[in-house]
């Protein structure tokens, strides 16, 4: 069964400290020093080396600093997908539409159609939004994939949970599924980023048990996951102490990533979203 794999390229600059929140564009580019085109490049040549075609969700206002970078990811058979033109929570319709709006110029030069929302947060009535400026498909709520299909004309991609204690997910938005709504509602979104830092290669099981299911599961990582920052990058001296909670995005999972790649089929995120395989 094909599966989907997906990566949010993300300079460390976006880091969560006041300092880091605080700098303008060009602030973060310079702090970036270029680690975004370069660990999109060390991942790129692992995929090559797999043959495996994934989708990659990139920020717009990277695509404004390095303008090669779009190009070297479509050249190699990926699809490119946005990933906001900021990285920060969108809240309000307002704001996404905003944000999407700087981000149209790069949408319409690279040919665009899917989207994701940072933090995986997309407020109520985002796809209608989504559909308005030309996108067709979404990845932007976790949940089982019985949650995949079309809303308001745009196909959503569910990252992979498990219902832990039976019953059917609902869709709605926001569906970002808070530590405080995993133990609230059983749902294990094991197809986050976090989990797959916390579960490294062992998320194979979980993958196979959705497989067996008859569903493909729908798995997203960062770039800075596995090709490792700047020594002195973030997070800061004593920040995984002073926050426990994100060290499993803090370590290096360049191996698991290895391992999932050789024993799973993956595809793009636009050739398995809709049903029978058809692209969205």
């Amino acid at each position: 069964m094909k599966n989907c794999l997906s990566i949010d390229i993300e300079t460390w600059a976006y880091g969560d400290t006041p300092e880091m929140r605080q700098l303008t564009s060009a602030q973060r580019k310079a702090a970036d020093a270029g680690y975004v085109l370069e660990s999109t490049r060390r991942v790129l040549a692992m995929l090559r080396e797999s043959g495996v075609r994934i989708t990659l969700f990139v920020i717009g206002e990277q695509l404004e600093w390095y303008p090669e970078l779009g190009e070297m990811i479509l050249a190699d058979g990926h699809e490119l997908g946005l990933h906001a033109f900021r990285h920060y929570r969108i809240d309000s319709l307002n704001t996404l539409r905003a944000d999407l709006d700087q981000a149209m110029p790069q949408v319409r030069r690279f040919g665009i159609r899917g989207y994701r929302a940072p933090l995986i947060h997309l407020p109520e009535g985002g796809l209608e939004v989504l559909s308005e400026y030309g996108f067709t498909f979404d990845s932007s709520v976790y949940g089982p994939f019985s949650l995949a299909g079309s809303y308001a004309g745009v196909r959503e991609v569910p990252i992979s949970s498990l219902m832990l204690r039976g019953g059917e997910a609902q869709m709605a938005l926001p569906r970002h599924l808070s530590f405080g709504n995993i133990l609230r509602t059983g749902e294990f979104p094991f197809g986050a980023s976090y989990f797959v830092g916390l579960f490294g290669g062992a998320l194979r099981h979980f993958i196979r048990q959705v497989n067996r299911q008859g569903s493909p599961a729908v798995i997203f990582l960062h770039n800075w996951q596995v090709v490792p920052r700047p020594k002195g990058a973030f997070p800061p001296p004593g920040y995984v102490w002073r926050h426990p909670l994100y060290w499993p995005l803090s370590r290096n999972i360049e191996g698991a990533f290895r391992q999932l790649l050789a024993e799973f089929e993956f595809e793009r995120m636009s050739e398995v979203c809709a049903p029978g395989g058809e692209p969205c």
